[in-house]
Parts: structure tokens; C-alpha cells; sequence
């Protein structure tokens, strides 16, 4: 009968505890995963990913713009019923597979396992990802690209050959196909071959020639296709980048600046926390200080993205930062493993004083980490039981609970519609008329049931005072010829439709947390002359 060898069981152990976390990370992200409200953007992703194999729309078929992430959730074959709990459960399904990647970094830069454990154990816990992980967006997907490519950039680096330069350049263009926003870490390569590999002038020409090439073959059909529309431009002329989120329309780039780094300020404040803060300021700068290589390359992974969004955006979201968290959570968790390190060999080769030193250190960092694990557990506890009551930062406090993008009162409306069908207003089994003049309206779609018999209806405006006007007459005439229609409009919006000579009895009334934009249900018919 074979023995087991000691190795062997203590690599049992290892694998156990790395499938404990991941299943409990995960748990933490797919629990209750509709309790917040669906965002707007998430419903424009369902949509987009519902047609994007039928390849009829241009913008979610072929622009880059977030591409690879309409491709995923489209894998799902999402329906309006039920499609938003499955597109957030697919988001959720790479938590599992980011924690993974940022436990190889980790493991690859410190070549320590404990190091890439406490990372996927941070990574777990940390509210910045459990937030952001438990909806369908963008960035939390294009972040797992990233990872990658910082990890092959290494294996470039130290091993160089053609073959690691392409596999570099596939995630680089992968990369770039999940997000425009990674642009920044096209330095990954270079900077990991000045870090870790001693390149000849040649080297550097010939693979960085290939990853350009490579990620250049994998955009090459997105960026046909905009050229195609700059030289030929078709009458509904698609963006690939929405100008908006770059241009600084009522004030200079200096104080847009200013005001982005204050509003994500605030933000890392409320979603790292302070104890973690501290942890990261301390044994990270720590780490930085005993292997700088290492370090540097975390951070550059962090801060080209974070410089970068700074500098360019004009509508600072906190979302736009969780591409670069995994690599200052790496760096604390090199940090708490060296300190783990020095506790061990302390009571041996350390001299009594500084004994004293690294075990006061060692009690501080443990309070610290008990602290932000209770601020993180509570925070995992709130998301479940009721999001509105999460620690966040006033930007995004606006952006998911007040602002028409949120699906906050929508939520509650669609479950009044189907009970409109008391009202005599239309003929027996054909579709209640609803209009929603609301910044989110199909959002709705998502929360009405198959069988709820409304026939919804979201008004294109664009929410512009161009298109206000004729889509007010149109709908004007619309309602004159049907009879009774239902609207519901937010109480801000870009024009009045309340305007409308038409007679309006008011039936339900919808707020928005926090004193938001609420949305009003309107029963709306023409005026008798």
C-alpha cells in the first residue's frame, strides 16, 4: 500500500482552499443578484448581446466598443424575462476566474503560493469588486483580459520567443475588444521585457513588431468597418466611441481633472475602506521597497488605467477603476505574505528587540484586516439584504440609485402595469399601451412578466432638445388617434411631455432612493373638442 508523500498532502491542502475561496467569493457575488435595481447600461448590453450573432446591428456586432462582452453574454441566449438575473450571473461566473488569475500573478512576481492565496482571499472580500461584480458590466470582464496579459507579458519577458509574442498580442487585441479603456496596458509587454528580461535592441524590434501585429489582425475588422463609415457613411451612422464621455462640454480639462480626482477619491475611500487603505499604503509600499521590479509592475498596472481615466473622462465613473484593482491588491497581499515570512523565522534568527518590532507590527496589521473584514462581510450582507443602504461614494450613490439611468422605480412601476387592464380603455386582449418618456425605459422590459399583456412602448429621443420636438408630435398625434394611452415620465427630463395638449389624470406616483428622480404613471387621452 502506497504512502502518501508529504508534499502531496500538503498540495491536497493548498487545492481545497483555493476551491473553498473561490466557491465563496463566488457565492458572495451570485446571492440575491437582483437586489440592486438593473442599471441602464446593463439593459443595453442584453440588448445588444440578444442580436449581436444575428450580426443586423452593427454597433453590437462590429465596433469594439465592448464587443467581447455582448459576444459572452449572447452565449446565454438572453430573454427580456429573466435576462437580467442570467447576464449578472454570467458576469458573476468570472469572479471565480479573476481571483484565479490574480493568484498566478501573484504566485508568478513573488514565487510564493501564500502570496497568490491571500490575494484571491482579498480579491474575495474586497467591496470594490463585490459591487461591481454583481452587475453585467464591462469593465470587470475587460479587467480578466488584463490580467492575462500582464501574466504572458512575464513569461514574454523572461522567456522570449515568437510564440509568446503572439500569444501576447492575442490579449492585447483581446484586451482591446473588451474595453477601449485598456488601451494603457499595450505597455505591459515593454515594460515587463525592461523589468524582467535583458532584451537586445533586436529583441525589442521583433516582438514588439509581432504583439502589434497580432493584436492589429484582431481589431482589423472593427477597424475596417469605422473606416468604412468615415469614407461611405451610411444614413444612421454608428460611433464606436461615444465623444461624450471625453469632451468637457461647460468647463477646462485642468478642472475636469480636479473634479474626476476628487469624485474617485471619494470613491476608493468608500470602497477600499480606511483599514485597507493603510494596509496598502503600508505593506505595500513595503513590498514596492524590498522587490521594486515586482512592484512597479503592479503598480503601472494599476496606474496607467487610473492615470488615463483621470485624465480623459469627462463623466468620471467608479467603474472605470476596477480594471486596475487587482494590482494593488496583489501588492498588499506580497506585503502580508512577507510579513507572515518574518513572524515565522522571527522566533529563530531575529534578535529579541526587533522580535518585539515585527510581532507589534504583525498585531496593528491584524486588527487592521480584522476591521476592513467586518466593514467587508457587512458590506457583502447589505448588498444582499438591501443596496440602497451601502457605503458609497456620492458619484455613484447619483448614478445607480437617483439618476433616470437607474432602474429604481421602473422596478416598482413594471409590477403595477399589468393591472392596468381594470381600465376599459382598449379592446378585450390586445396589449395595455404604455409610454415610457423615462431616461431608462427599457429597463422595464426586464421586470415585466411574459404573461403581464403590456405593450411597451420607449420613445428614441436621445435625450437631446433636437429630437424633443418632433418626437413630441408624434407622439401627440399618436395618442389623438389611439385614445387612451399610459405614460410614465420621469419628473426631470429633456422635454416636457407634460406639455402635450392632452388631458393627463395622474395614478401612481414612483420615487428614486435618496430623493432622486422620481417617475409618475399618467393615464393620458386626447382632449374632446
Amino acid at each position: 500500500m502506497s504512502r502518501v508523500s508529504p508534499n502531496a498532502r500538503v498540495n491536497r491542502r493548498r487545492l481545497w482552499l483555493a476551491v473553498l475561496v473561490l466557491w465563496g467569493l463566488w457565492a458572495i457575488r451570485a446571492h440575491d443578484i437582483l437586489a440592486l435595481a438593473i442599471f441602464v447600461d446593463e439593459s443595453l448590453h442584453i440588448m445588444r448581446a440578444q442580436v449581436v450573432y444575428e450580426f443586423s446591428d452593427a454597433k453590437a456586432s462590429i465596433l469594439p466598443a465592448k464587443l467581447l462582452l455582448y459576444y459572452y453574454l449572447g452565449l446565454f441566449n438572453l430573454q427580456d424575462v429573466g435576462g437580467a438575473w442570467v447576464a449578472r450571473q454570467a458576469v458573476a461566473l468570472l469572479a471565480p476566474l479573476g481571483a484565479a488569475l490574480s493568484f498566478a500573478l501573484a504566485r508568478q512576481l513573488f514565487r510564493r503560493w501564500q502570496a497568490g492565496i491571500l490575494a484571491m482571499a482579498i480579491y474575495g472580500l474586497m467591496p470594490f469588486m463585490i459591487f461591481f461584480e454583481r452587475m453585467a458590466l464591462a469593465d470587470s470582464f475587460a479587467m480578466i483580459f488584463g490580467l492575462v496579459l500582464a501574466i504572458v507579458s512575464v513569461r514574454l519577458a523572461r522567456r522570449p520567443s515568437a510564440r509568446q509574442a503572439r500569444i501576447v498580442g492575442f490579449w492585447m487585441g483581446a484586451a482591446l475588444l473588451a474595453k477601449l479603456t485598456t488601451l494603457p496596458w499595450a505597455i505591459l509587454p515593454l515594460l515587463a521585457a525592461g523589468l524582467f528580461g535583458q532584451w537586445s535592441r533586436r529583441d525589442y524590434w521583433r516582438h514588439g513588431v509581432t504583439v502589434a501585429v497580432v493584436a492589429g489582425a484582431l481589431l482589423l475588422p472593427s477597424a475596417a468597418y469605422m473606416l468604412y463609415q468615415e469614407f461611405q457613411p451610411p444614413e444612421n451612422k454608428v460611433e464606436s466611441v461615444e465623444q461624450d464621455l471625453f469632451v468637457v462640454e461647460d468647463t477646462s480639462r485642468l478642472v475636469q481633472i480636479r473634479d474626476n480626482i476628487e469624485t474617485y477619491a471619494e470613491a476608493v475611500r468608500a470602497l477600499f475602506s480606511a483599514p485597507f487603505l493603510v494596509l496598502i499604503l503600508v505593506l505595500g509600499g513595503w513590498q514596492m521597497f524590498r522587490m521594486p521590479r515586482e512592484g512597479g509592475y503592479l503598480l503601472a498596472f494599476t496606474l496607467t488605467i487610473w492615470i488615463f481615466v483621470v485624465l480623459t473622462a469627462a463623466r468620471p465613473s467608479t467603474r472605470y477603476l476596477v480594471l486596475g484593482v487587482p494590482g494593488l491588491l496583489i501588492l498588499a497581499a506580497g506585503g502580508l505574505d512577507r510579513l507572515g515570512q518574518l513572524l515565522g523565522a522571527s522566533r529563530l534568527t531575529v534578535s529579541k528587540d526587533r522580535r518585539g518590532i515585527i510581532q507589534a507590527v504583525a498585531i496593528a496589521t491584524t486588527l487592521l484586516l480584522l476591521l476592513w473584514g467586518g466593514y467587508s462581510l457587512r458590506f457583502a450582507l447589505t448588498a444582499w439584504a438591501d443596496p440602497v443602504d451601502l457605503p458609497l461614494a456620492e458619484r455613484d450613490i447619483w448614478e445607480y440609485y437617483e439618476n433616470s439611468a437607474s432602474g429604481y422605480a421602473l422596478r416598482a412601476a413594471a409590477q403595477d402595469l399589468p393591472d392596468l387592464s381594470r381600465y376599459e380603455d382598449h379592446p378585450s386582449g390586445d396589449p395595455i399601451p404604455v409610454a415610457g418618456f423615462v431616461g431608462a425605459c427599457h429597463v422595464m422590459r426586464l421586470y415585466l412578466p411574459a404573461d403581464s399583456g403590456v405593450g411597451l412602448h420607449c420613445p428614441y429621443f436621445r435625450w437631446s432638445p433636437e429630437a424633443a420636438d418632433a418626437t413630441l408630435a408624434e407622439w401627440e398625434a399618436r395618442i389623438n388617434q389611439d385614445g387612451v394611452w399610459y405614460v410614465l415620465a420621469d419628473v426631470e427630463q429633456p422635454m416636457d411631455v407634460l406639455s402635450l395638449p392632452l388631458r393627463w389624470e395622474e395614478l401612481a406616483f414612483y420615487p428614486r432612493p435618496y430623493d432622486g428622480i422620481d417617475v409618475r404613471l399618467y393615464r393620458v387621452w386626447a382632449v374632446e373638442e
